[in-house]
């Protein structure tokens, strides 16, 4: 004999989730088999360990059960209110290119011209968004759509840059790195010659009798 009037719910959340789920939190229960039917309850338990094999937070929360509809063993879609603790700004997730190392965005600079911009990222928010905790300021104009082409683009340059880095110092102070030194494997008998083929192909001035 147990009183049902009061029931325990487990849910599990991600690895990642844990930061922003905390007891004493507000949270919602909707069964998929009872539309419409929403109920309010707590966390009132955030079990002190990870489970290794699914990498999931087990939690325990506490529902009213007036009239018993909750029973034993059933499923149910738990929403929980976060709230951040740091202040930033919410942007579309689908505007950040993620590299593994770093997290760029394209900010409009007006003219046609964009510029890639490191941010910081925070909590994924419903709907599609990610906080920003820094590299954006209020008002900041973000490119969501063909943002890889930017980046391909500004790659592209970036190696054209360094390479041109790269030849103007092989060609030392002084020496124009576009220039080719077309004599310097010649010696002096083969200069010779070449200027006085020069002259023999030069076509001469014709002057009126």
């Amino acid at each position: 004999m147990a009183d049902l009037s009061r029931v325990w719910v487990e849910a599990h959340i991600f690895e990642y989730e844990l930061p922003w789920v905390r007891e004493g939190q507000a949270a919602e229960m909707t069964l998929p088999y009872w539309p419409g039917d929403v109920r309010s309850g707590r966390v009132t338990y955030v079990y002190p360990y990870l489970r290794a094999q699914t990498r999931d937070v087990r939690l325990r929360l506490e529902f009213d059960n007036a009239d018993l509809r909750l029973k034993p063993d059933m499923y149910a879609d738990i929403h929980i209110e976060t709230h951040a603790d740091e202040q930033g700004l919410l942007l579309p997730s689908e505007a950040v290119l993620r590299s593994g190392e770093r997290n760029l965005v394209f900010v409009v600079k007006g003219g046609g011209k964009f510029t890639p911009r490191e941010v910081t990222l925070g909590l994924s928010t419903d709907g599609g968004k990610v906080q920003a905790l820094a590299g954006l300021a209020p008002g900041d104009v973000v490119v969501t759509s063909g943002q890889f082409l930017l980046d391909s683009e500004s790659k592209l340059q970036e190696a054209v840059q360094k390479m041109m880095e790269i030849s103007m110092a092989s060609a030392g102070p002084g020496q124009n790195a576009d220039e080719d030194d077309f004599f310097s494997d010649m010696d002096d008998d083969a200069e010779e010659a070449f200027f006085a083929d020069m002259e023999e192909a030069e076509p001469k001035k014709t002057t009126s009798p």
